[in-house]
């Protein structure tokens, strides 16, 4: 069973019913934000490639179902080796960063805006499950909200199982 089958059966996601396919999604997208993502795409494939993990990139949010121009592109990004039970592990947080910045000096001039994973430090709750913004050096591009996923990405999963539209844009395996 692949990373997403196991995702899909976990978290209840109907794969069929809300998905849309890659290719139009990406033909929601200017020329240039088409050959950034797949781009993207492709290089995070090959870092997976190269640390020997299974992974998968799923496009989400308005950049799937909104008009465009958008001001982001949000790619959810998952793999494997570590549980996505334990969502703010930093060790998956490390992984996520470390895959992610490679994938995207792989594929092209970004400045990286890195939110860290943070809790409150009172009560011990958690306020950000950490992210990346990329934004490209050429203007004419749109941003990348590269999400971390993890298991308490509650929006996320409500918004696939209300019918919001998503995009498997890659599937890995190790």
């Amino acid at each position: 069973m692949g990373l997403l089958a196991e995702l899909s059966t976990q978290f209840q996601l109907s794969t069929g019913k809300h998905e849309l396919s890659a290719g139009n999604f990406y033909r929601r997208l200017t020329q240039t934000d088409q050959d950034r993502v797949q781009k993207f795409v492709q290089a995070y494939e090959e870092t997976l490639s190269e640390e020997g993990r299974s992974g998968v990139v799923i496009a989400v949010g308005g950049s799937v179902y909104k008009q465009h121009p958008r001001k982001d592109i949000d790619l959810v990004l998952f793999f494997d080796g570590i549980s996505h039970d334990r969502p703010f592990n930093y060790l998956h947080w490390d992984i996520f960063r470390g895959l992610a910045q490679k994938a995207l000096a792989r594929s092209g001039e970004y400045e990286s805006k890195i939110y860290h994973p943070s809790h409150d430090g009172i009560y011990g709750l958690w306020i950000a499950t950490g992210r990346i913004i990329a934004k490209p050096l050429n203007p004419q591009s749109t941003d990348f909200d590269l999400i971390r996923w993890n298991s308490d990405y509650e929006r996320g999963w409500k918004n696939w199982q209300e019918g919001r539209p998503f995009a498997v844009l890659a599937e890995r395996s190790a």
